[in-house]
Order: structure tokens, then C-alpha cells, then sequence
């Protein structure tokens, strides 16, 4: 008879004090999402898929990380006949303590 050990959420274990998620720092593809997502004109999920090497999905989920990181990403109307674009309009603040 064997027993098993409880799971344990590794997650839940390493909050952050940013409202109780634990927030990653950015790798290099998240720092260089960060600076695509800064042009005037935004950035439509294809295009910053083909410049990342990412899969569409992928890059939906790390711009919901950027959001849950304290950035402000807004969403777009499309040009004539285009996809929803997104662009950065604020970064996340940081507290001075």
C-alpha cells in the first residue's frame, strides 16, 4: 500500500505584496513585447507573434500577464479590413518605500 503525498501550490506559496500575486520579471521576448507595444499606432496578435516566434495563443496570454502586472493595454479598432491592435498607454506604477 502505497501513500501519497499532498500537492502543494508552489504558486500560492510565493505571493508577492503586489495585491497578493507574485509578479515575474520580464525575460527578454517580454521586455522586447513591452517595446512593441509601444508604437502609436498599436500592434495587431499576428504581428507580434511572427516578431516574437510565438504561437497566437501564447501572446494572448502574455499580454493577460502584462495586465495583471499593473499595465494599461488598450485595445484597438481595427484599420479597414484589419485585426484588433493593441498598444500600451501606461506602465505599471512603482511604490517608493
Amino acid at each position: 500500500m502505497t501513500t501519497k503525498s499532498p500537492r502543494t501550490n508552489t504558486r500560492s506559496a510565493s505571493k508577492g505584496a503586489a495585491g497578493g500575486r507574485h509578479v515575474r520579471q520580464c525575460g527578454a521576448k517580454g521586455q522586447r513585447l513591452v517595446q512593441l507595444l509601444k508604437a502609436r499606432s498599436g500592434v495587431d496578435i499576428a504581428a507580434l507573434s511572427g516578431k516574437l516566434g510565438w504561437q497566437p495563443h501564447s501572446t494572448r496570454a502574455a499580454l493577460s500577464r502584462l495586465r495583471q502586472a499593473g499595465y494599461a493595454i488598450e485595445k484597438l479598432a481595427p484599420h479597414k479590413g484589419g485585426r484588433t491592435r493593441y498598444r500600451i498607454s501606461e506602465a505599471p506604477r512603482t511604490s517608493a518605500r
